[in-house]
């Protein structure tokens, strides 16, 4: 069984067309951060605005997946740098999915 890896691990793509699979949370204030719209799987914990945020994005880099991060927040209008948290960012096996009891998939969810 493959164990994932930390993305800054990971170096260059040497195969431009490949793609990753990737964990990521991090801490999510809506309050100072505003609304976003992600359709890749994405659960939310927590309460009053202080919130944790788990998504499973597919991406060719670490760069990449977090672009889709960040482009996901509904004030990039204003060219604002939204400033997150990240708790853990990981490169997961080719098979991963997301899907669990705990994290349950959801029809608009996009994942292959």
């Amino acid at each position: 069984m493959l164990k994932s890896q930390s993305a800054k691990h990971l170096k260059a793509n040497p195969m431009p067309n490949k793609m990753f699979r990737f964990w990521i949370s991090w801490r999510h204030n809506t309050n100072t951060q505003g609304p976003f719209n992600l359709q890749w799987p994405w659960w939310v914990e927590g309460v009053n605005g202080d919130d944790i945020i788990y998504a499973a994005v597919i991406a060719k880099s670490p760069r990449r997946a977090k672009h889709i991060i960040h482009q996901a927040y509904a004030n990039r209008e204003a060219e604002m740098e939204v400033e997150l948290d990240y708790r853990f960012f990981e490169v997961k096996p080719e098979a991963w999915t997301p899907f669990s009891e705990r994290f349950p998939r959801q029809d608009w969810m996009v994942w292959p």
